[in-house]
């Protein structure tokens, strides 16, 4: 996909991709109840769904970077995060639970990663939207994804905040 981090660039992402959960909760703490479950607009999801969503993609990337780091060049799954949305009625889900599976696949994913020897690193898989990746463009995505989604969070809270 692009060309490696050095060490160091790829210890600070590694840290960000760490400390995620931590954001995350400080973002949900000042986040009234009225507005977990409420939609911006039709097409958008509640800081709720975002949630369960985060538990899903971290469950498929759990998945992903053991997958690229055992079976390199392997094709990895994709899923439609709107049909899993609906299908697997996101609403009436458990938030606190799906908040719970994030963080605990986000510390197992982040422990196995920080200890990869280096080789690993170049290791690839197919994946479904973005072709032949490496591992370190799996944590890449994987964090990116994520922030943005937090990020989505504190602009549909900023909406709701009465």
């Amino acid at each position: 996909m692009k060309t490696m981090l050095s060490a160091a660039e790829r210890r600070l992402r590694l840290e960000s991709f760490g400390h995620v959960t931590e954001r995350l909760e400080n973002v949900l703490k000042d986040i009234p109840e009225h507005a977990m479950n409420l939609r911006p607009n039709e097409q958008d999801w509640s800081i709720h769904e975002i949630i369960i969503h985060l538990a899903d993609i971290e469950a498929n990337g759990y998945i992903r970077f053991r997958k690229s780091i055992a079976e390199p060049t392997k094709a990895v799954s994709p899923f439609n995060p709107t049909l899993w949305c609906e299908e697997l009625s996101y609403f009436n889900q458990d938030r606190w639970e799906a908040l719970s599976i994030f963080n605990l696949l986000r510390r197992s994913n982040y422990h196995l990663l920080k200890n990869l020897p280096d080789d690993s690193w170049l290791h690839t898989v197919h994946h479904p939207e973005h072709g032949m990746i490496s591992t370190e463009d799996l944590l890449e995505i994987q964090d990116d994804h994520v922030n943005e989604q937090i990020d989505r969070i504190i602009t549909i809270a900023k909406q709701f905040a009465n």
